[in-house]
């Protein structure tokens, strides 16, 4: 089972379980791939992580909606590109 770690400095470190369509889908993929993909899913998770702290410590900045819509949107492309 594939987990990614992302780790935000003076927050606190999170882990996270690709739900079952993603873990299909990278098992289907060459180790190279699923190295790339795991890779680029951890970055766009710790990018879209600190911007949700970001609107818990800053909640005038309203983004929380921007990135639940992006998190579902990007959810949705993974799944259909399995």
């Amino acid at each position: 089972m594939d987990v990614i770690v992302v780790s935000l400095p003076l927050i606190g470190r999170f882990a996270f379980i690709p739900d079952r369509d993603v873990q299909l889908a990278l098992s289907n993929m060459s180790a190279e791939e699923k190295r790339v993909v795991l890779a680029n899913m951890e970055r766009q998770t710790a990018s879209l992580l600190a911007l949700q702290c970001a609107a818990i410590f800053a909640p005038d900045m309203s983004i929380s909606k921007s990135i639940d819509s992006g998190l579902y949107i990007a959810s949705q492309m993974v799944k259909i590109n399995s």
